[in-house]
């Protein structure tokens, strides 16, 4: 079913306080740690700007997200009013399900929903990751050319996505 707001059994939701157990059980493999941060240091370290958010599959936290409503202040390639999508993670228990690829198709109309007034998300990722670099293209995402070359883990593709991805407009 896909209907805007499922897709493979896949939800995107805030992020609620009596999530945070689930939230808290979230891990990826090893080889990942150094694209993102355990869980628990990412809750810790990010301002009220950056809010958080789920992906759960049948009501169950399997993934997690937050949108930086100040993107532009650490990017400045991304305009002022634009989202930053970062810390993005499928935890490892159902990473290869698909459950990465729903959630990106999901994206664009749950942003949408959340942040109307804006038209457009923004994100890195880390040029030696070429599975979550792939899963970004596949799903909407759009390669800009550029690379940020402040990350703390080597150079960094910069990408974005538009809310009409697809040549869908999700409005």
């Amino acid at each position: 079913m896909a209907d805007g707001r499922i897709v493979n059994r896949i939800t995107l939701c805030p992020m609620q306080l009596d999530d945070l157990p689930g939230v808290l059980g979230l891990q990826v493999a090893e080889a990942q740690l150094g694209y993102v941060a355990p869980i628990a240091d990412i809750l810790e370290q990010f301002p009220a700007s950056a809010h958080r958010h789920l992906v759960k599959r049948d009501n169950r936290v399997i993934g997690f997200f937050m949108i930086d409503m100040e993107y532009s202040r650490v990017h400045p390639f991304a305009p002022r009013d634009d989202l930053g999508f970062r810390m993005f993670m499928i935890d490892q228990s159902v990473q290869g399900q698909g459950c990465g690829s729903a959630a990106m198709r999901l994206l664009p109309a749950y942003l949408l929903s959340c942040y109307p007034d804006r038209k457009q998300v923004w994100l890195t990722v880390n040029c030696r990751n070429l599975a979550a670099y792939q899963c970004y293209l596949r799903n909407g995402f759009q390669d800009t050319g550029a690379q940020y070359l402040d990350g703390g883990f080597g150079p960094q593709h910069i990408m974005v996505m538009p809310f009409t991805s697809g040549g869908i407009d999700v409005r």
